[in-house]
């Protein structure tokens, strides 16, 4: 590839060879994607899917060393040669040594779970025939199999938390203005609504 694009780009195969508008759509799709339950690693690769270069999600080994502690939260080696170190943990690490474990330079301690061993893999590998309708063959439909679509099972996880202090509450209006909820100690007057 000649041009410089954004990294969910460069995971579209044939990417010279296909429409811009189309690549930038799935590319935008890649990342509002959903972590499916058991994904595959793709069968046509970019080359962009080895993500141990980036070190972000995962952790090659620098050197030899010994797992001390492992939790939920944290993990502690004891390397060689730099001593001891600890990373924090994402809850959707998959981690392949316990506490005692000895590990080799280059092992992965740890991964974000839609890779396997280095390697990105957050869809499925599925057969795709196109069929025409009367010559058009942009965006038409998509049809697929309850088998197929049993493959897609996704897992999705969120927490929000938004606390909302009682002046941020719009109640009523007065006078063209909305009231809030008076704060503690706040002097009300007469026919004031409060509710």
């Amino acid at each position: 590839m000649s041009q410089y694009t954004t990294y969910p780009i460069c995971l579209i195969p044939f990417l010279d060879h296909n429409d811009p508008t189309r690549c930038q759509m799935s590319a935008s799709q890649i990342k509002q994607s959903l972590r499916l339950v058991d994904p595959d690693i793709p069968d046509i690769c970019t080359g962009y899917e080895d993500v141990n270069h980036l070190q972000l999600h995962t952790l090659n080994a620098p050197e030899d060393g010994e797992i001390i502690f492992k939790n939920q939260n944290i993990i502690i080696i004891n390397y060689v040669k730099k001593g001891y170190e600890y990373y924090r943990l994402h809850p959707f690490y998959k981690i392949y040594f316990n506490t005692g474990d000895k590990i080799k330079k280059d092992d992965i301690v740890f991964e974000y779970d839609n890779c396997d061993k280095g390697l990105l893999k957050f869809g499925k590998n599925v057969l795709v025939a196109y069929g025409e309708y009367f010559g058009f063959c942009y965006e038409d439909s998509i049809v697929i199999s309850e088998s197929a679509a049993e493959k897609f099972k996704a897992k999705k996880h969120d927490t929000l938390e938004y606390v909302v202090q009682p002046s941020e509450i719009l109640l009523s209006l007065s006078n063209n203005n909305y009231k809030p909820i008076p704060e503690i100690g706040e002097i009300i007057k007469k026919n004031d609504p409060i509710f």
